[in-house]
């Protein structure tokens, strides 16, 4: 028992000191057999928990990109590729946190397409759902980068622009291309 917790590490070496009777009844081929065992089950532990470690962080990866996609889904809409209602409502509410308080003004622009109804009921929904992305893909023509463009939902759309009396002809020139 003595060359073996001599040769053992770790948790192996802890339980053979603590256990010096066993290798005296079971004589020395138990000794042998648990010297030749125990690192190779230390090995196998090592191994299984680095393998185990892998697969939580392999399993956590998965799990932040499926909730960035979820979170990316509820602010968007599928059809356009825009902010939908929630997402508009939530960057509205990020530029205003970004002010530190200050009021900011904003230009809010509401669209509504006329008769949209009428060209799903004749034409039929696909083309009706080609309608509203070429209207989504016009606005994003029409409007600076910096400004939140929405969908709200059905054929209504919404165009929020940081308003400052020095870009009071940008919102106007938006409005009027409209």
């Amino acid at each position: 028992a003595g060359l073996l917790a001599v040769l053992a590490t770790g948790p192996v070496r802890m339980a053979l000191e603590h256990l010096p009777g066993l290798f005296a009844q079971r004589g020395g081929i138990a000794a042998t057999a648990i010297m030749l065992v125990s690192p190779a089950i230390v090995l196998f532990l090592a191994v299984r928990g680095i393998h185990r470690s892998r697969l939580h962080q392999r399993e956590l990866r998965v799990r932040i990109r499926d909730q960035r996609a979820a979170d990316t889904l509820a602010k968007l809409d599928p059809l356009t590729g825009l902010l939908n209602r929630r997402g508009l409502m939530e960057d509205v509410r990020l530029v205003a946190a970004e002010t530190g308080g200050h009021t900011k003004a904003l230009a809010l622009m509401l669209l509504d397409l006329d008769h949209f109804k009428t060209v799903n009921d004749i034409h039929g929904h696909l083309t009706g759902d080609e309608l509203i992305k070429r209207v989504a893909q016009r606005i994003r023509e029409i409007c600076p980068a910096e400004v939140l463009i929405a969908r709200m939902g059905g054929d209504e759309f919404a165009i929020a622009m940081d308003y400052q009396p020095s870009f009071e002809v940008v919102v106007e020139s938006v409005a009027t291309e409209i």
